[in-house]
């Protein structure tokens, strides 16, 4: 009989007897890519039984093809009209129809732990926050020290807490033929040769005040085309397509938008085609990054500690200013006034020149300028 100790509270998991185990992953995109080396290890750990993903249907959709997951259960907000009673229907209807022994929150929110209560799994295992300690049977407590590690440590440090030792920290986006053929067909579509530089920018965020400035982001472009005849090619979703058509509009030099144009995996299958990423702090950014894409990202009130590229210290160059007011709990215009842009002064301060510093260092570190 195999058992998993957990370090935490001394509890014995006995892997024999876990056949169905249901992950609530992450609601970004980029967290959840930083999830996938605690994934692997919960794989590795219980290779016998099956791994089903709770997830919205972007983060399925960067996820598919990974090798640890046999299903995906999707949370379709739109469809339940973000209704939190609709949430709770959905999970009480798989309640019978899985049966699930072992439930892990990649989450931190009262509500998902009571997903995974509403669901009936005997053993609910989670970090302690956002006071849902009540309704998990194992709870790890995220200690300050923990709180303040990169995402991808914080989440191996929840499966260490069931005794589960990871083995790797490398991050994992699948590829399909189809999805490997359609940035083929781009790049020959579009006569890229292997010789010019193709740069992927991403301009979007999740929060608008999170976004620097499209006329910045149009100079860069045009110094990009300018200076390294580069290719520049933005990409994002539905919700990018304005501040993604105003840079192309503004841009001096041609660019190709393709935002809101593909699919996320279509995109995602362009950016490992690329010799250089720049954009926000976002999602796309650590795509790249798990695609081992040189990265140039922009941060404003984020906590580079938490949320870097998680690449080799030479392949990624952070553009940020200093703020004593980092990490910034997001209440903006509450807490910091909007500058005449619209934008908190962190993302206000960084200029053209900030940015072309940083892509002339990368570019020159790798040789690819």
């Amino acid at each position: 009989m195999i058992f998993e100790f957990n370090l935490w509270s001394g509890v014995m998991l006995n892997r024999e007897n876990i056949n169905k185990i249901f992950i609530r992953e992450s609601n970004w995109i980029g967290d959840a890519i930083m999830t996938t080396p605690a994934l692997a290890a919960i794989k590795e750990s219980f290779s016998k039984a099956e791994i089903f993903v709770g997830a919205n249907p972007s983060v399925a959709e960067i996820l598919k093809y990974n090798p640890c997951i046999d299903q995906f259960l999707i949370f379709d907000t739109q469809l339940l009209n973000n209704s939190l009673l609709g949430r709770l229907k959905l999970s009480r209807s798989w309640r019978g129809k899985y049966n699930f022994d072992l439930g892990i929150l990649f989450t931190n929110s009262f509500v998902s732990a009571l997903e995974i209560f509403i669901m009936g799994i005997p053993q609910r295992i989670g970090f302690d926050t956002d006071g849902r300690g009540l309704l998990l049977t194992e709870k790890i407590h995220a200690t300050p020290e923990i709180i303040k590690k990169h995402e991808v440590d914080y989440f191996l440090d929840l499966v260490s807490g069931i005794g589960i030792k990871p083995h790797s920290r490398v991050l994992t986006i699948k590829f399909s033929k189809e999805d490997e053929n359609f940035a083929k067909d781009f790049i020959s579509q579009n006569r890229l040769p292997s010789t010019r530089l193709l740069v992927a920018m991403h301009a979007g965020a999740s929060i608008k005040p999170k976004e620097w400035l499209p006329e910045r982001y149009a100079k860069v472009c045009d110094e990009l085309v300018r200076n390294y005849n580069a290719q520049v090619v933005i990409l994002g979703s539905k919700a990018d397509e304005a501040v993604s058509s105003k840079i192309a509009s503004l841009a001096e030099e041609k660019v190709i938008n393709l935002a809101g144009k593909i699919s996320l995996r279509e995109a995602t299958s362009i950016i490992k085609c690329c010799d250089m990423f720049i954009g926000n702090n976002s999602g796309p950014m650590h795509i790249a990054a798990a695609l081992k894409v040189p990265v140039v990202t922009i941060f404003g009130p984020a906590a580079p500690e938490k949320t870097a590229p998680y690449l080799e210290k030479e392949k990624y160059e952070i553009v940020i200013k200093p703020f004593t007011c980092r990490p910034c709990r997001q209440n903006y215009f509450k807490e910091c006034e909007p500058s005449v842009n619209g934008k908190p002064a962190c993302i206000e301060a960084i200029e053209v020149e900030d940015v072309i510093k940083g892509i002339e260092l990368l570019g020159r570190r790798l040789n690819i300028i």
